[in-house]
Order: structure tokens, then sequence, then C-alpha cells
């Protein structure tokens, strides 16, 4: 049940913003991976920021995922 609860709050984490995508995120970043990765996101939106691209530009959505292996 606590898998699967975690799979789910992961995937419905997307919000209206970055900052409350990141926030749902961060409830379920509860490993140093998911942490760090969580951290990596945040870093991303502030460069995008900082290079003036306007916030409903850009969307973090987690149900958007791909691995490298699949290419």
């Amino acid at each position: 049940d606590a898998q699967a609860r975690a799979i789910l709050d992961l995937v419905s984490a997307g919000g209206e913003s970055a900052e409350a995508t990141f926030a749902a995120l961060a409830r379920v970043a509860d490993t140093e991976a998911g942490a760090a990765a969580l951290s990596e996101l945040r870093q991303i939106h502030a460069v995008l920021s900082a290079l003036g691209v306007a916030e409903e530009r850009v969307r973090f959505d987690p149900t958007i995922v791909r691995g490298l292996e699949y290419y």
C-alpha cells in the first residue's frame, strides 16, 4: 500500500505552478536521490527564470518521464 501511495502521489504532483509542483514533490522525495532530483529541478527553474523565460511557458510535469535506456 505504501509503495502504491508513493507512486500515485508522484504522478499527481503536477501543480498549477512550478512551486506548487516542487512542494508536492518534496512530500514524496523522501530519499537522498529524490532530494537531489528535486534540487536539480529547482536549479533548472532558477536558470530558466534568470534567462527571462516566463513562468507560464514552463511546466514541470512529473508524469512525463523517459529513461535514457529508451533511447
